[in-house]
């Protein structure tokens, strides 16, 4: 399944949430990756990179390589029956996570 595919199923769950819509904001205003294989949309929030949608293998250690820029900390959101769960990590404890997971 491409990423594409993958987000919309995400999406799913969560009737009042529009990828193409969502797409469209981070485009216009705020941080994006795209490939057949991951897309990623984030934005910054004080000292923190919050990212909304990160789907693909490697989706999140591919972040640490397309950042514009490293800050402190690393937020998202992780789908948990039904609703959003939002975790926080420092940059450097979240890389390192990922990538012992390669």
């Amino acid at each position: 399944m491409n990423a594409y595919d993958l987000a919309k199923q995400i999406y799913g769950d969560f009737p009042d949430r529009n990828l193409d819509n969502d797409i469209r904001e981070y485009i216009t205003n705020h941080y994006c990756y795209f490939s057949p294989e991951a897309i990623i949309l984030a934005k910054v929030e004080g000292d923190s990179w919050f990212v909304h949608l990160a789907v693909g293998k490697g989706s999140l250690l591919r972040f640490f390589k397309v950042a514009p820029f490293e800050l402190s900390f690393v937020q998202f959101a992780r789908p948990k029956k039904k609703r959003l769960e939002v975790k926080m990590y420092t940059w450097f404890k979240l890389k390192k996570l990922c990538e012992r997971q390669t």
